[in-house]
């Protein structure tokens, strides 16, 4: 309810720009939905961190990914979850 709230908030204040840090973090399908529509709705730009790819990847035109703190990647964010295979398979070879 914590992060609806907030993103509510985010809402009514219509800022240029919000930064979201694991929006997705320990939320239910139907948490995950309702924040998904809550940022579609945000007025300004969003910069997003979350470790789940391929659920951010559907909110954001672009993506960078990043692993050990290195950027490893940086693209259209519907190529994010392939990417970040790629990336995970070249780290474990």
């Amino acid at each position: 309810m914590r992060k609806r709230l907030q993103l509510a908030v985010l809402q009514l204040e219509a800022p240029a720009l919000a930064l979201l840090d694991e929006p997705f973090a320990a939320l239910d399908p139907a948490g995950c939905a309702d924040v998904s529509q809550m940022v579609q709705e945000l007025p300004g730009a969003v910069i997003m961190v979350s470790h789940q790819v391929e659920r951010a990847a559907l909110l954001c035109d672009r993506a960078i990914l990043m692993d050990n703190g290195l950027v490893r990647w940086i693209g259209p964010a519907r190529r994010a979850w392939d990417a970040w295979h790629a990336v995970q398979a070249e780290g474990a070879a």
